[in-house]
């Protein structure tokens, strides 16, 4: 996972490090229209040392393969019954509301006049 010497200790794993390299500013400004997917996958509850950069990982994390499928069809598996179950179903539904607001105001900012450039650009009467 290291990709190194056995002698060598090395914090990050070989893939990690190339990822790195190659994308210097992940995670800041990802996903973005060039890049809008994942660079890595990996199926498991923590990311492994191969895919550890130098200062974070570079890869997105997937529980096991039923979350797989239930990410790609837009489902997520259900809380638990328990305190921190609810508060899950909380989160997610202020995550879900909060990207449906960010649509609506994108939406409207397409659609508004800049009033401010309007008055300074229209001649007055």
């Amino acid at each position: 996972m290291y990709g190194s010497d056995a002698h060598e200790f090395i914090g990050s794993g070989w893939a990690g490090r190339y990822l790195a390299y190659e994308y210097p500013n992940f995670p800041v400004g990802y996903p973005n229209e060039q890049m809008p997917h994942p660079l890595a996958v990996e199926i498991g509850y923590s990311m492994s040392l191969t895919l550890m950069g130098p200062q974070t990982g570079m890869g997105f994390v997937i529980p096991d393969t039923a979350a797989y499928y239930q990410l790609l069809a837009g489902q997520q598996a259900p809380a638990p019954g328990t305190p921190a179950g609810k508060q899950l179903a909380y989160i997610r539904l202020i995550a879900q509301q909060s990207r449906l607001y960010a649509q609506a105001i994108l939406g409207a900012s397409k659609k508004a006049i800049n009033l401010r450039y309007l008055s300074r650009h229209t001649p007055s009467c």
